[in-house]
C-alpha cells in the first residue's frame, strides 16, 4: 500500500472517530436535558442500561463540564448545633441507651437511662430478652 493511500485511510478513520465522538457528546447532552436532576454517575449507568451510549462516568463529567451544563453541588447549610437544646437542670432530659453485651458466652441486653444534664446513670438493668427491658 502506498503512503498516500495509507494517509487517506488514516484521515477517514479520524473522521469516523470524530463523528462518533460528536454523536456520543450529543447523546449525553440530550439525555442530560431529559434527566437533569440526576448526577453524572447515575446518568452514565442509566445510559448504559438504555443502550444510549457506552462511556465512562469521567467522560460524561468531562462532556457536561466542557459544555457548561454541569451544575454545582449545592451543599445545604449545616444544622449542627441547632437541633438540641442543652438541659439547664437535672432530670429535665433523659437519654436511653440499649447495648447488646456478651457475658460468659451468653448475650444480654444492657439498658441504661442517663441524665442529659449531668450525664449521670439514673438507672440501668440487664435482661436476657429485649421484651423484658
Amino acid at each position: 500500500m502506498s503512503e498516500k493511500i495509507r494517509k487517506k485511510f488514516r484521515a477517514e478513520e479520524i473522521i469516523v472517530v470524530l463523528k462518533k465522538h460528536l454523536l456520543e457528546k450529543k447523546a449525553i447532552l440530550d439525555y442530560y436535558h431529559l434527566h437533569y436532576q440526576d448526577g453524572y454517575r447515575r446518568l452514565t449507568f442509566m445510559m448504559l442500561d438504555e443502550n444510549i451510549v457506552a462511556v465512562s462516568p469521567s467522560s460524561v463529567y468531562r462532556v457536561l463540564t466542557e459544555t457548561g451544563v454541569m451544575r454545582k453541588w449545592e451543599r445545604k447549610p449545616s444544622k449542627k448545633g441547632t437541633g438540641f437544646i442543652q438541659p439547664l437542670k437535672p432530670h429535665e432530659h433523659w437519654h436511653i441507651d440499649v447495648s447488646y453485651i456478651n457475658i460468659r458466652g451468653t448475650f444480654y441486653y444492657l439498658c441504661a437511662i442517663l441524665d442529659g444534664y449531668s450525664r449521670y446513670i439514673v438507672h440501668w438493668g440487664i435482661r436476657e430478652k429485649k421484651d423484658n427491658i
